[in-house]
């Protein structure tokens, strides 16, 4: 029974090693999957900027001829640099860069120097704001508190 059992595996292990190929039309096909072993090509890990004064330096420094030429994704708030192709036909995604642009916090509370910095970076300068800006700046936050007590009555104010 042993013996029997130890042939059946033996046949499993030479026929699973086998690979079958079959001719239609001209073109051979197999029954197994096979995939092509390619040369690792090392590629190096995105860059991301956030302004494009480093996007623009960083391509003139880090990028050679051999990468040119360069695939430029723009939208609305973000470029992206992808390198030419290798030869695998695929590309390296090589700079990201994204606009940053100021969040205007309205109908929240927010303490008096970040009102005044908001309205600094995110507002056109004319006389609305500097007054603005003015009378903010003189907001103050008193806790004053006074007891009078004369032994019959007492007032808090």
């Amino acid at each position: 029974m042993i013996k029997s059992a130890m042939k059946y595996f033996t046949e499993l292990v030479e026929y699973g090693s086998k690979v079958e190929q079959v001719e239609i039309n001209g073109t051979m096909y197999t029954e197994k999957i096979l995939e092509e072993v390619r040369d690792p090509i090392y590629k190096c890990k995105q860059m991301e900027f956030s302004n494009l004064n480093m996007l623009v330096l960083n391509i003139k420094n880090q990028l050679s001829s051999h990468n040119l030429p360069l695939v430029i994704n723009v939208s609305e708030q973000i470029v992206e640099v992808y390198s030419s192709f290798d030869k695998y036909q695929e590309r390296e995604y090589v700079f990201k860069t994204k606009s940053q642009h100021p969040r205007i916090s309205l109908n929240e509370y927010i303490s008096v120097e970040e009102m005044i910095i908001q309205l600094q970076t995110c507002f056109i300068d004319n006389d609305n704001k500097s007054a603005l800006i003015k009378m903010i700046s003189k907001l103050s936050k008193d806790t004053n508190v006074t007891l009078e007590d004369d032994g019959y009555t007492q007032v808090v104010s």
